[in-house]
């Protein structure tokens, strides 16, 4: 399963689209893909310094949040967020119109635990 943007809507050009009606509706429209959660997941771009926001599948355990990927838009490239978390593992977590900064611990794979700090 790719929980991405890209793997939900088709194509990295309507990510910011989907970011922007989440944003503005608090969740309520993107804010679920097949019945799973989504969050708004903001790393820092490791090659350009400036903030990326990825929408992400998620599951939430004992107020952490575990978010996984593979491939890119459901293709054959990886994606870009585990690179930038593992240079930078301070980021940002908004599900509907809360939002956490968070440290990614990453567990395997592309699969990162987000912890909310205090």
């Amino acid at each position: 399963m790719n929980g991405t943007a890209e793997h939900m809507t088709g194509g990295r050009w309507t990510t910011r689209a989907v970011v922007r009606v989440y944003r503005a509706t608090g969740g309520r429209v993107f804010g679920t893909h097949h019945g799973r959660p989504v969050l708004l997941l903001t790393t820092v771009g490791r090659d350009t310094g400036a903030p990326c926001t990825m929408p992400m599948v998620f599951v939430r355990e004992a107020g952490r949040f575990l978010v996984a990927g593979v491939g890119e838009g459901g293709g054959d490239g990886d994606p870009c967020w585990p690179e930038n978390l593992l240079r930078e593992p301070s980021a940002r977590v908004e599900i509907g119109s809360q939002s956490w900064e968070v440290r990614a611990v990453p567990t395997s794979g592309a699969v990162f635990v987000l912890e909310p700090v205090s």
